[in-house]
């Protein structure tokens, strides 16, 4: 079945409550909808929103590319052509015009989507999920500076993992270490904390920090500095999470054999989509590490997308950051989206995506 149209349609607008970390603070979210309409009435879907600030790319790279690619992808079939070569001869024949990371994510996604409704399979089986289980765990984003109503509903939810920003700006370690003393005796020690830096010390800071931060047991800290400097922190007294660094791909092999790095936290906007993305996981978890996937403060269609992608691994990833967010509330909700029960994240039981992108572009106002 051959794709007969394609549309890039752009959309945002301001947060109901702002997000950020270290490194910055949004208020707004932009993004752009790839979709790709075949034969027979079927359209899949694809979302780039590139994170300003944080992300290798602007949303103008995005859409060059995607209207680069909607215009390559017109008459090309996607039935007879598996998704994978399909988007790597599409990428091949862009290369040196238009790139942007996540741009791919969302041609992939619209692709996979596209051939998993074809085949009648969900998006997680194209990518070459087993279905060996069906159940994951979700972590919730919390402020150390928050007070107790936020967390005590989120643990009314069955979450068991918590993630918390340090090395926020005009902040001390001291006030830092009060805060999470409290949520740590507030969790008790069967909940997870996981911290997370964005590279923002150095590396003699990162390891008087992280003495410190110690004592309340964390599951790890995520970039306590940045890139290449992470394999250069060895026995340190709080495991270690890579995130932002995976975008360096030399970088990123270095940190495969890095005996001291524990978890691969995955974003596919940052690596490049879907295909890179599960790439490394499958690379990271055959090398002993755990991996996470999450999110950008992206949009219904990137974190669907990343679900599909968490349940396409070989062996449960840990918890994921796969709950509602801020960034969400730009976009029209997504009826049907994977439950969440529990504190897990339920296997998507659909074709594609799951995602009826007829009605998506409708709520957000596209015209045909």
């Amino acid at each position: 079945m051959k794709v007969v149209r394609a549309a890039v349609n752009r959309h945002g607008g301001a947060l109901s409550s702002s997000v950020g970390c270290a490194a910055g603070q949004w208020t707004a979210r932009e993004g752009l909808c790839l979709r790709l309409f075949d034969g027979s009435g079927r359209t899949g879907i694809g979302e780039a929103s590139p994170l300003p600030g944080h992300s290798p790319d602007s949303l103008e790279d995005a859409l060059v590319f995607l209207r680069r690619a909607a215009e390559l992808i017109v008459d090309t079939s996607v039935e007879n052509m598996e998704g994978v070569p399909l988007i790597k001869e599409l990428q091949r024949r862009m290369a040196g015009e238009a790139d942007s990371r996540s741009g791919r994510f969302a041609l992939e996604t619209a692709v996979l989507d596209l051939q998993g409704q074809q085949a009648d399979v969900p998006l997680w089986q194209i990518l070459g999920g087993c279905g060996c289980f069906k159940t994951i765990g979700v972590n919730a984003l919390v402020d150390w500076r928050d007070g107790g109503n936020r967390i005590e509903s989120f643990l009314n939810a069955g979450i068991r993992a918590f993630k918390v920003k340090v090395g926020i700006p005009r902040t001390t370690i001291e006030e830092e270490m009060t805060s999470l003393r409290k949520l740590r005796n507030r969790l008790g020690d069967d909940v997870e904390i996981r911290l997370d830096a964005n590279g923002v010390f150095q590396i003699g800071e990162a390891m008087m920090r992280m003495h410190q931060y110690a004592q309340i047991k964390p599951a790890f800290i995520e970039e306590p500095v940045k890139g290449r400097a992470l394999s250069g922190l060895e026995r340190t007294p709080v495991s270690l999470a890579a995130d932002e660094s995976l975008a360096d791909e030399s970088c990123a092999e270095g940190l495969l054999a890095c005996g001291n790095m524990s978890v691969f936290v995955l974003k596919p906007a940052l690596l490049g989509g879907l295909l890179a993305a599960r790439h490394l996981a499958r690379a990271a978890q055959r090398s002993g590490k755990d991996v996470v996937i999450t999110h950008m403060y992206e949009g219904p269609i990137a974190l669907r997308a990343c679900t599909h992608l968490a349940f396409s691994l070989e062996r449960p990833p840990l918890a994921c950051g796969l709950l509602h967010h801020p960034g969400l509330d730009v976009w029209p909700p997504v009826e049907g989206a994977p439950v969440t029960h529990a504190g897990l994240r339920q296997v998507p039981r659909c074709v594609g995506l799951g995602v009826d992108a007829d009605a998506f572009a409708e709520a957000c106002g596209w015209m045909d």
